[in-house]
């Protein structure tokens, strides 16, 4: 029956793919590897600084067309717009703070 599950878990995926999770597996897991963990093994380590790892081949997704790109794109400017602004973050340093009070008295403010 576990057979059953990890063949239909892992069916979408190439042999490459799969050895790939297992090797990393062995390597990592300190039990027996659920599919879930060998899937994650098959993907590539990320660098230090690396935040979109690569999924490129893992998931079977068509191609999209021009007209589906642009109405995305629009979709997702469209809710950009919508964001609040972040704050800016200034950071002052005491050298910065004795000109902006030099000024300040300058003015006489």
């Amino acid at each position: 029956m576990a057979a059953l599950a990890y063949r239909e878990t892992l069916k979408s995926y190439s042999a490459e793919q799969i050895e790939r999770g297992c090797r990393e597996c062995l390597r990592t897991c300190k039990f027996f590897p659920k599919p879930a963990e060998i899937i994650e093994g098959m993907r590539p380590k990320q660098e230090i600084g690396d935040y979109a790892p690569s999924v490129r081949g893992l998931l079977a997704e068509p191609p999209l067309d021009e007209k589906t790109k642009r109405e995305l794109l629009a979709e997702i400017r469209g809710k950009l717009k919508k964001m609040p602004k972040t704050s800016r973050i200034v950071v002052v340093t005491d050298e910065m703070r004795a000109k902006i009070e030099a000024q300040k008295r300058k003015l006489g403010a």
